[in-house]
């Protein structure tokens, strides 16, 4: 009998260390996972890239754009314009990019933020796409992409004539 009892008592403590035993093995795993990750490159660093249309292009403007990106490392120039839009037209938005750095960087997203022009003409009847993928830009040179502008069909004649304010943001890494 004392052989079950000391049996029966050695699988009690088993089933009662195995969750610690279970943590401890997790705990090892994780913390060899980690340490497989690389390490991040130090040439990899993110830019912020700002702008406004030539409406409101004040320096102090555009430079405040640039508090969108916490933890960025530099910086690049967009600017652009459309012109030629009617209701229910599309155009090409011709964006420059200009790269003040010693290095080449490759643009990686631009998005356009529109303002509205005046009280009867909101911002919502101009539509602006997105910039996503590779736009390389050599070393404190630039470069050009398009995206589509369009004015939607239903856009009132308060409209007419007028010029939105628009503000470039964009993300570039260094090559």
């Amino acid at each position: 009998m004392s052989t079950s009892n000391g049996t029966q008592g050695s699988r009690r403590r088993a089933l009662r260390a195995a969750p610690f035993v279970a943590v401890a093995l997790f705990s090892a795993l994780a913390a060899g996972l980690v340490a497989l990750r690389p390490a991040p490159r130090t040439d990899q660093f993110v830019l912020a890239g700002y702008g406004r249309s030539a409406l409101d292009s004040t320096a102090e403007n555009a430079r405040a754009s640039v508090n969108f990106w916490p933890g960025t490392h530099g910086t690049f120039r967009i600017t652009g314009s459309v012109a030629g839009l009617y209701p229910g037209s599309k155009r090409a938005l011709v964006l420059t990019v200009t790269n003040p750095q010693a290095f080449a960087v490759v643009v990686t997203g631009i998005t356009t933020t529109v303002s509205s022009a005046r009280a009867a003409c909101s911002a919502s009847n101009l539509s602006i796409g997105v910039f996503s993928g590779q736009l390389h830009v050599p070393p404190r040179g630039s470069a050009m992409v398009s995206v589509n502008a369009s004015l939607r069909q239903t856009t009132t004649d308060a409209c007419i004539g007028t010029a939105f304010n628009l503000a470039y943001r964009g993300l570039a890494r260094k090559l």
